[in-house]
């Protein structure tokens, strides 16, 4: 399954764009954000992304920088749309074994395509917001922001510690 969706031409993403039509359903759209960010967060000992509300700095970040709405509308667009063409469902009404699967095929598109750029941009941002919330620290054995100071320890060698 994973190679038949591998192969799908991007062409989907165009030829569904204008069904899904995100602009006319944003509650819609933040689902869908949430529950990617959650499958790149998702909860263990730490919280998920959306525990820690970082699907709300998303947007907000969007309002913030330039085209960053139109890569966000045209990735959640490509992610409905790999959905219904694979397995003729919602990306919100899949199983999360096939949410991941299709964002892993998102992670193994070709460089400079939109839902490699969408993904990996999508993932940059939200695991950089999730590390300014102290509770993403549970069992780092860290008190503080790694930078500027570097990792506790960082200078002892292990034979030290």
């Amino acid at each position: 399954m994973l190679k038949l969706i591998a192969a799908a031409p991007l062409y989907w993403q165009q030829a569904y764009a204008g069904a899904l039509d995100f602009q006319s359903s944003p509650s819609n759209n933040r689902r869908l954000l949430a529950v990617t960010l959650d499958i790149l967060i998702p909860r263990d000992i730490t919280p998920s992304a959306t525990d820690l509300k970082l699907d709300v700095e998303i947007m907000s970040l969007a309002d913030q920088v330039s085209r960053y709405p139109e890569l966000l509308e045209q990735g959640l667009g490509w992610l409905e749309s790999t959905s219904i063409r694979s397995f003729n469902k919602a990306f919100l009404e899949l199983q999360l074994e096939h949410q991941n699967l299709i964002v892993d095929t998102a992670f193994n598109q070709p460089d400079m395509t939109l839902p490699k750029v969408f993904i990996e941009r999508l993932r940059d941002d939200v695991m950089t917001l999730y590390y300014h919330h102290n509770a993403a620290w549970e069992g780092m054995e860290i008190e503080q922001p790694i930078q500027p100071t570097g990792y506790p320890k960082h200078d002892k060698s292990p034979e030290e510690l």
